[in-house]
């Protein structure tokens, strides 16, 4: 329902609401790409799309296809908590696992070790508010790497590998030569 005006709107999944209409349960959602400042869904830039694709390709250059599995937009991570979220760029060890689908398609990504977001105006307050927290509850994350398209820096959550509650060491990068391992 929340993309009825827009059907071409991906949502991510963000659990049941605990209400429900005619008996089935309502479910919050939340656009792929966000809200503008009047209330409509956003959608990505052409600056956004660039350096995804770009992602994609050097990613693509760089690890061994026969260990790592590359995804991008198309795919959904699934959260222990039932929550979906669509990052921009996915990366699995192989095999990759997915959650049982009744036609057996391979949508919803169990095990992403390294989750990479482009962040735009309409989504940065849930990318760097709510997903860190969202991609730390997944125990096969290492990584979590957040690119700003607008103001040349990315932030690198890498888990702290300290004894305790799992956290994020994080790493802003602002030098564009820089490598993030």
């Amino acid at each position: 329902e929340a993309a009825a005006d827009c059907t071409s709107t991906r949502v991510e999944w963000l659990g049941y609401s605990g209400e429900s209409r005619g008996g089935e349960p309502l479910g919050l959602v939340w656009p792929v790409h966000g809200f503008n400042d009047d209330g409509s869904y956003a959608m990505a830039t052409s600056a956004h799309g660039e350096i995804v694709t770009n992602l994609i390709l050097l990613l693509g250059g760089l690890i061994d296809r026969d260990v790592w599995k590359l995804e991008s937009q198309t795919c959904e991570v699934g959260l222990p908590t039932g929550r979906l979220r669509f990052p921009d760029v996915a990366i699995a060890c192989r095999p990759g696992r997915y959650a049982p689908h009744p036609e057996g398609k391979e949508l919803v990504l169990l095990n992403p070790a390294i989750v990479i977001e482009v962040l735009s105006e309409s989504t940065e307050e849930v990318d760097l508010e709510d997903k860190p927290a969202d991609y730390l509850s997944v125990p096969s994350v290492t990584d979590y790497v957040v690119i700003d398209q607008d103001r040349h820096f990315a932030l690198h959550h890498r888990r702290s590998a300290e004894p305790g509650p799992p956290h994020w060491d994080v790493h802003r990068i602002e030098d564009r030569s820089a490598v993030v391992m």
